[in-house]
């Protein structure tokens, strides 16, 4: 369910990753702070995990939660593995689509810079759908949409789509309520980010 082969661009940009996201992948640290009042979850998904950055901000604010975080890159759960070894967090290496978890489900699922990087959205909403509790909350942060389409041609490149009508349309459509939505620009606008919150109906 991911654009391209990656398996190749993670061996390197693993090393990298850390030291080198903080520049573009804003946001990512103030969504949690945009989270429903009084909401607490009891079991949170977080789709992408990457190195583990999202995962520690989780339990840095839903400490009595069980996260569970899921990856398919080996080289970047290889890091949050590392990196959250004294955390009570579960990791799973696993394409999500492919990967089956219980019937409970889950109170919140959270994608941070991910969704972009993924194929056929409409299949990955409908499983998120499915696997949130009913009132479950999905949260977002990711790139939203270019007005250089040289810009929008080299983040494909890096595996990244621009895909505004997705969250505007497609998962709405899916059975999906925006709550919140902040869209922002970055480097006076060559790209925006958007963060989202969703309230499944």
């Amino acid at each position: 369910m991911i654009l391209g082969d990656q398996s190749k661009y993670y061996k390197f940009h693993s090393h990298i990753y850390d030291y080198s996201r903080w520049s573009f992948l804003f946001g990512r640290k103030s969504l949690l702070d945009r989270s429903l009042p009084d909401f607490e979850p009891h079991r949170i998904l977080d789709i992408g995990s990457g190195t583990g950055y999202q995962l520690k901000q989780l339990y840095r604010k839903f400490s009595e939660s069980k996260i569970t975080g899921i990856e398919l890159s080996g080289h970047m759960i290889k890091k949050a593995h590392k990196k959250l070894q004294k955390y009570p967090i579960d990791l799973i290496r696993s394409d999500y689509i492919d990967q089956q978890f219980k019937k409970e489900g889950f109170d919140m699922i959270t994608a941070s810079y991910s969704l972009t990087m993924m194929s056929d959205h409409k299949r990955v909403t409908k499983k998120i759908h499915s696997e949130l509790k009913r009132n479950g909350v999905l949260m977002i942060v990711d790139f939203y949409d270019t007005p250089f389409n040289s810009f929008r041609n080299w983040m494909k490149l890096n595996h990244v789509s621009f895909i505004p009508e997705y969250f505007d349309k497609d998962i709405p459509e899916t059975g999906f309520k925006i709550e919140t939505k902040v869209l922002r620009k970055a480097y006076g606008g060559l790209w925006s980010y958007v963060c989202l919150i969703y309230r499944k109906i």
